[in-house]
Formats: structure tokens, C-alpha cells, sequence
């Protein structure tokens, strides 16, 4: 999928209005590859969020922010989950420090979703991100 500048980033949805058979990509069969691979991609994110609390309603604290990056942790009960979205061109290492988060003293983790790499220690983790579409 491509992105675009404003507001060029504003098209119309394709396909879900009455009698549109041709381009409606609600239909397996009427779409392309990208939008195949789009339409799973998003399936099984709003499927982990469905699946997951802590993406839902909980807590929320941003720890790095960046043009091209956004880390930040979700916390709800018992279940704390660290969240890092690049879209950059580059491959990046970030390292974010934990200290006074709701992940604090918590050094173990498991990697649920897209690319890249976590290590996490007691007061920090470590992110990389793969250039996109590589």
C-alpha cells in the first residue's frame, strides 16, 4: 500500500456500497495482491487488539517520540505491552528507558506483532526497526 501526502490520503474506501461488484475489496476475490496483503495485515491487528485488554482500555504512557517514531506502553492489570511504530526508510535502533513506567522491573518479553527486534532489561529496551518494505 502506498502512502500520499494530503489530501491525497483521503480517498474513498474501495467497495462496501451497493451494487459496486468490481472493485469491492470486502470481496477475496475482487482484490488485488496489495490489497489482499492489507486487508490481512489489518485483520490480524484489530484481531489482537479484540484479544488484548491492555489495547483497549488501558493505561497509556508515551516513551519516545520522533518524526518517524512512536514507542509507547499500554497497562492494564496484569498485562503490560510495549508498542513501537516506525515509518521510516532507515534501519534505527532506539533505546528507551523504562525506569518510571509501568513496565519497571519487568525484563522479560515476547515479540506478538510486525518487524523487528526488542530486548528488554530491567530498566530499558532496546528497539530495532527494519527499513519498511524490506
Amino acid at each position: 500500500m502506498h502512502g500520499y501526502q494530503d489530501p491525497d490520503n483521503r480517498r474513498d474506501f474501495p467497495g462496501g456500497f451497493p451494487g459496486n461488484k468490481r472493485d469491492d475489496v470486502f470481496q477475496a476475490s475482487t482484490r488485488t495482491s496489495d490489497q489482499s496483503e492489507m486487508f490481512d495485515w489489518m485483520s490480524k491487528l484489530l484481531a489482537l487488539r479484540r484479544n488484548m485488554a491492555a489495547l483497549q482500555t488501558g493505561n497509556m504512557q508515551i516513551l519516545y517520540t520522533s518524526y518517524d517514531s512512536i514507542v509507547y506502553a499500554r497497562q492494564e492489570g496484569n498485562q503490560r505491552i510495549l508498542i513501537a511504530i516506525h515509518r521510516g526508510i532507515e534501519d534505527v535502533n532506539l533505546y528507551v528507558n523504562t525506569t518510571q513506567t509501568d513496565l519497571a522491573g519487568h525484563s522479560t518479553s515476547s515479540h506478538i506483532f510486525g518487524e523487528g527486534n526488542i530486548q528488554r532489561r530491567r530498566t530499558a529496551s532496546k528497539l530495532n526497526f527494519q527499513p519498511m518494505g524490506s
